[in-house]
């Protein structure tokens, strides 16, 4: 196309250089994507929710909403784990007696601001693409044993 774009230069129009450089930077930026890479992985990794553990409770971090909610071990009510017959959409889900304590985190982005997240609900949902998901069977049970005694 360019050939011929070089060959007849007088009868192409402004929008079909716009076309014509469409077809050259295209393929240009994606062989630079798949080559040095764009990724997407580390960004996306870099917003996952994360699961931090320790003897007085669950430090449920929310990375979207730059703020982490503590849960206590003795606020736990139940814990269902639903998996709807899919493992990328499996989840757990928490109820608790009392609301988990919710700070934010210093500078939080400024839509975090304006609308800060609050917990209004005795539900919590853990997704699976929570960092220490599939560790929270065995840390739970380790923890709440321990208070049963």
């Amino acid at each position: 196309m360019l050939y011929f774009a070089v060959q007849k230069i007088e009868i192409i129009p402004f929008y079909g250089w716009i076309v014509i450089g469409a077809f050259i930077i295209i393929p240009i930026l994606l062989t630079y994507g798949q080559v040095f890479g764009f990724s997407p992985c580390k960004a996306i990794e870099s917003n996952r929710n994360q699961l931090v553990f320790n003897p007085d409770g669950i430090d449920f971090e929310m990375t979207l909403f730059d703020c982490s909610c503590f849960i206590k071990w003795n606020s736990i009510d139940t814990i269902i784990y639903s998996d709807s017959r899919n493992e990328h959409c499996a989840e757990y889900i928490i109820f608790v007696n009392e609301l988990p304590i919710c700070t934010q985190k210093e500078k939080p982005w400024w839509l975090n601001r304006l609308f800060p997240y609050k917990q209004k609900n005795n539900k919590i949902r853990i997704k699976s693409d929570a960092i220490n998901f599939k560790a929270l069977p065995d840390l739970v049970e380790k923890y709440l044993r321990s208070s049963w005694f």
